[in-house]
């Protein structure tokens, strides 16, 4: 890989992740950020990546393995209510998206707040990259949010979502802070309840 894959999210990571808190990740995509977060982490935290694409779940335990990674690999889509969801795949491999109509497979899904009751996450730091599905996210679980997510860094796919945006001023109500960004992936801190 060159030095420019998921460069905003390695330098954002590199600065705003807190080192001793457990991690979610939603759209583990090819398991790059997941092993770059890994090597990161305190050795006690909790890391989970959660990927919907089965061949990508495939190549995220390859990576974690030669990584000698510690992390588990949820394989489910994201989604704040339904059990099981369409998936369409991507023209590239990790854009796939939760589909409405045109789903080539159905994949078992998981809310974050199932993850926060499966994992016993008290507190956690949350990086989502899950194609254009933010703004159901953050509207569905924002409680979910407010209570237990300390950090966020967020990966915004419509232009219409990012700064100053419905999502962003749903989050600033709920007590978080836009503390910084690159390009289209922005980190929050919520200062609301820590």
């Amino acid at each position: 890989l060159t030095g420019y894959y998921e460069s905003a999210e390695r330098w954002l990571i590199d600065r705003y992740l807190p080192r001793e808190l457990d991690v979610v990740e939603l759209g583990g995509g090819l398991g790059f950020v997941s092993c770059y977060v890994d090597a990161l982490l305190d050795a006690n935290c909790t890391q989970i990546a959660v990927e919907a694409d089965d061949d990508l779940v495939d190549i995220i335990k390859r990576i974690r393995d030669l990584n000698d990674g510690d992390f588990a690999i949820s394989h489910r889509a994201y989604h704040p209510e339904r059990d099981v969801v369409g998936f369409r795949r991507g023209e590239i491999p990790t854009t796939g998206s939760v589909a409405t109509d045109g789903a080539e497979i159905e994949v078992s899904a998981v809310s974050l707040a199932e993850l926060v009751s499966e994992f016993d996450l008290e507190e956690f730091s949350l990086i989502a990259d899950v194609e254009g599905a933010e703004s159901t996210l953050v509207a569905e679980e924002l409680a979910v949010l407010e209570e237990h997510c300390r950090v966020l860094v967020i990966e915004y796919h419509h232009p219409n979502e990012r700064r100053d945006s419905e999502i962003d001023r749903t989050l600033r109500s709920a007590g978080f802070t836009h503390v910084d960004h690159v390009g289209s992936v922005f980190v929050y801190e919520n200062v609301g309840c820590f």
